[in-house]
């Protein structure tokens, strides 16, 4: 394996991706370091774009995607979901390309993983459509998004977005059903 893929290191779904030995996730506005945000220098199109190139590049379904600086280069993790298997990779602008860290098929995922490709699939709203739901709400760019699911017993499937809010982060969870913003996004899980 790659330095790269071992400072990056990976973890599946709930953008858990582990950098510098410390877990990042969607669902937890505080993720982000002041020093990340402040690389940031997107729209409000800057995370659909890299979703888009990031699809186009892999032939997959983008699962979750986070804006993440690596060795002071802009750039974003990617999880891509394509014919049965995990693709993840991270996106470097200006290149259009994934350049992927690791594959894993599904049949290797656990069960909660598997039930969140599912999920994903099934989903009647785009991670896309989500993000421009989220924005327009907040007036604000994303800076990260995926899927999230309810922590409690009320079944609720969704995407948690992260907002760049002024150097702040502002999290906006929005149905996969179909397409509201969920007013208490509290109910959904925080991924470990």
């Amino acid at each position: 394996m790659t330095r790269v893929f071992v400072t990056t290191c990976v973890a599946f779904l709930g953008l858990a991706f582990a950098v510098a030995a410390q877990d990042i996730k969607v669902a937890q506005p505080s993720a982000y370091s002041s020093a990340d945000l402040a690389a940031f220098h997107g729209s409000q199109n800057t995370l659909t774009n890299a979703i888009s190139d990031a699809q186009q590049s892999t032939g997959g379904t983008v699962l979750e995607i986070r804006f993440a600086p690596l060795n002071g280069k802009p750039g974003f993790h990617t999880v891509v979901a394509k014919q049965g298997q995990v693709v993840f990779g991270r996106l470097q602008p200006p290149s259009k390309q994934v350049n992927q860290l690791a594959t894993q098929p599904d049949w290797m995922l656990n069960w909660r993983q598997r039930t969140d490709v599912s999920l994903a699939d099934k989903a009647k709203i785009s991670l896309s459509q989500a993000i421009r739901t989220a924005e327009s709400e907040a007036g604000a760019p994303a800076v990260a998004a995926g899927l999230a699911r309810s922590a409690s017993e009320i079944s609720v499937h969704a995407y948690n977005v992260l907002l760049d809010q002024g150097g702040t982060t502002k999290r906006i969870a929005i149905d996969s059903n179909s397409g509201e913003v969920i007013q208490n996004p509290s109910q959904l899980a925080n991924y470990p």
